[in-house]
């Protein structure tokens, strides 16, 4: 009975703790079989959520099964349509032979536009505008033109036509005028009409004997002599028979005188007066040699343009007569001036300037004793090569003007130097070398006390 009751307990045991393993295993889903995840496994039933899979030739499934029951293989031609799209189609024009409502639009062609395009009611406005090009309002449409056409739709043939019969009138006309103005004889009673007088304009009259006491000439007597020519009053005469009891005053004018004819020995001492003479009359040629004296001319009369190119010669000038304020700036070159000719007394003061000194032209002779000062030269002008020999002394030189710049290497030699004139602010540190000392000449007198020091000796 032990052994049963042991038994039936191990045994109970035992299958407690095979349920407990089994329960445990099933609720297990990691590491079960090699299986790292058994959630996720998929049965052979129920309804289960497939990712990321490839299902090759798959069996069993109908379009039901995937929500397309209504799909059907209808052609496309053959697919319905809805009734609410039908009938939105419905509403739409045809592409062929359209019928179109209410305002539609279309883009307006530039001007010009000759294509298929569609021509709206802006396109033809413009164009209808751009015809009519602001005629008159009577004008502006084919009724209005052809009514002033006369409704004749040979207009031009008709105008051309009336114009050649117009010109062949006005030219029978013309022809007939002309014949009449050109014919003079037998025309209005009269034999030969060109040789009538009118009252009006100039006419020539020839061997006609004017009765003055019917007829009256009026105008001056000026006039009447104008319109007379001196040839058909007066004949040629032999030289000299014209004098001057013969001429009235003022009667030689400009038109009257032959060209050449006055000649010296015709015209009368002093005949010749400023009032007789015209503007630019006395020129060159008209002029005798040594004729214009210094009484002839007036005051102020010859001026620049008057004067022939190099004409104003030494002999022609006074003495005395060239003053400033004849010569024109820049006239006095220097070919101009006679030699020697610009004296002192000449010159003005301050007048002789750099630019009016021709280089080189100072020489020592046309220099006036002590007359080149401070303010007549020009800084660093006085060059090595101006100065003569000897031409600098003691007077020239300014004091403390010499300085080291202005000597020229070994320029100052011991004749130059005046005695006693190199003390100590004259002589430069260092500059009295043993080669530069002539034997002897440093005596005591020349030595300060406590010069000579260990390294000048």
């Amino acid at each position: 009975a032990d052994a049963t009751s042991k038994a039936n307990a191990a045994q109970a045991a035992a299958e407690a703790t095979a349920s407990a393993a089994l329960g445990s295993h099933e609720a297990d889903t990691t590491n079960v079989h090699g299986i790292v995840d058994t959630s996720i496994l998929v049965t052979t039933t129920g309804t289960q959520s497939l990712t990321n899979k490839n299902i090759i030739s798959p069996t069993g499934i109908v379009k039901a099964d995937v929500g397309l029951g209504s799909v059907d293989n209808t052609s496309d031609a053959d697919k319905p349509i809805s009734t609410a799209t039908q009938t939105a189609l419905n509403l739409k024009a045809p592409i062929a032979s359209p019928t179109f409502t209410g305002t539609p639009a279309a883009p307006t062609a530039s001007s010009g536009t000759s294509t298929t395009q569609i021509a709206t009611t802006k396109f033809v406005s413009d164009a209808i505008l751009d015809l009519v090009n602001g005629a008159p309002g009577t004008l502006n449409t084919l009724q209005e033109l052809a009514t002033a056409l006369g409704e004749d739709e040979n207009f031009s043939t008709t105008i051309t036509n009336l114009i050649t019969d117009v010109n062949t009138d006005v030219d029978t006309l013309t022809t007939s005028f002309n014949n009449h103005e050109i014919n003079t004889t037998d025309v209005h009673g009269i034999s030969d009409t060109s040789l009538l007088i009118t009252t009006i304009g100039t006419q020539t009259l020839s061997n006609k004997t004017i009765d003055l006491s019917t007829n009256t000439i009026t105008g001056t007597v000026a006039e009447f002599n104008a319109a007379l020519e001196v040839a058909d009053f007066v004949t040629t005469v032999d030289s000299g028979t014209v004098t001057e009891t013969m001429m009235s005053a003022n009667s030689i004018s400009t038109s009257k005188i032959q060209n050449l004819a006055v000649t010296t020995d015709k015209l009368a001492e002093n005949a010749v007066t400023a009032s007789k003479l015209a503007d630019n009359a006395v020129d060159t040629t008209a002029i005798a040699t040594d004729a214009v004296t210094t009484v002839k001319i007036v005051d102020g009369a010859i001026t620049s343009d008057k004067i022939y190119a190099s004409a104003v010669t030494t002999n022609a000038l006074s003495d005395i007569s060239v003053t400033t304020d004849k010569l024109a700036d820049n006239a006095v070159t220097a070919d101009k001036l006679a030699d020697n000719a610009v004296d002192t007394a000449a010159i003005a003061t301050d007048a002789v300037t750099t630019v009016k000194i021709v280089d080189g032209a100072i020489t020592t002779a046309k220099i006036d004793l002590s007359s080149v000062t401070t303010n007549k030269l020009a800084d660093n002008a006085v060059t090595a090569d101006k100065l003569a020999d000897n031409a600098v002394d003691t007077a020239a030189i300014v004091d403390s003007a010499v300085t080291t710049v202005k000597i020229a290497d070994l320029a100052v030699t011991a004749d130059k130097l005046a005695n006693s004139a190199v003390d100590t602010i004259a002589i430069a540190n260092d500059a009295v070398t043993a080669a530069k000392l002539a034997n002897g000449a440093v005596d005591t007198l020349s030595i300060e006390n406590a010069a000579v020091t260990q390294q000048q000796l």
